[in-house]
């Protein structure tokens, strides 16, 4: 995983390389489809941050990626 050390973090950067799947499904009409990477996408983000707390797993990398995520989705 490089430089993504966690298990959160690894999460957060799957919902960030998410995004361009979620626009093109909405261009392309295919709102179930977008709307299930949504879910997905949200469903990730409640992730990583249980798991950054439960395990303290809280990385600088993670502070700074996950309101990134969170604001282009």
């Amino acid at each position: 995983m490089g430089r993504v050390k966690t298990l959160p973090n690894f999460l957060t950067l799957l919902r960030i390389l998410a995004l361009p799947f979620v626009v093109v499904s909405i261009i392309g009409g295919h709102f179930k489809l977008a709307l299930a990477l949504f879910l997905l996408c949200a469903f990730t983000d409640f992730l990583d941050g249980f798991l950054a707390r439960r395990f303290k797993s809280v990385s600088s990398l993670g502070i700074l990626l996950d309101p990134v995520a969170d604001k282009l989705l």
